[in-house]
């Protein structure tokens, strides 16, 4: 496998256990301790986006009557569609067939207290870096 080939993967490396990553990680890790705090994870709004806006709408004492249109008004293939293309895939776990345990392992261990307090775990897989490569190439295509 050339280096080109294997530069998204060592690009999310790189940028994963990086300063910059942590510095990021450490604003959730902060207020996270925080019980005045509403929490609310991507995984959780992903599953039950309606749900969860309710919960947190409730919990903040506000009326939710826009709640629907607000939901689909900034949905995922709203995002997807910014000159970034904010969202990506939007699929919570997708990460495991893009990762391979051995790098996936290096970023647990820089940040482990984040994923610790969320609840984040990583188990091994057999993923190959070639076999991450080519989940790259097709999900990019």
């Amino acid at each position: 496998m050339s280096l080109t080939s294997l530069q998204p993967l060592q690009s999310i490396l790189q940028y994963a256990t990086s300063w910059g990553a942590k510095n990021l990680l450490s604003v959730t890790y902060q207020w996270w301790h925080d019980p005045s705090v509403l929490k609310a994870k991507y995984e959780d709004i992903v599953l039950d986006p309606i749900g969860e806006f309710f919960r947190l709408v409730d919990r903040l004492n506000e009326v939710s009557s826009e709640l629907n249109a607000a939901i689909n008004k900034f949905s995922l293939p709203t995002f997807q569609n910014t000159p970034n293309k904010h969202g990506w895939q939007g699929c919570p776990g997708l990460w495991r067939q893009l990762i391979p345990f051995i790098d996936a392992l290096q970023i647990y261990k820089r940040h482990r207290n984040f994923f610790y307090l969320l609840g984040y775990s990583i188990h091994p897989t057999l993923l190959s870096r070639r076999s991450a490569q080519r989940n790259w190439q097709r999900l990019s295509a």
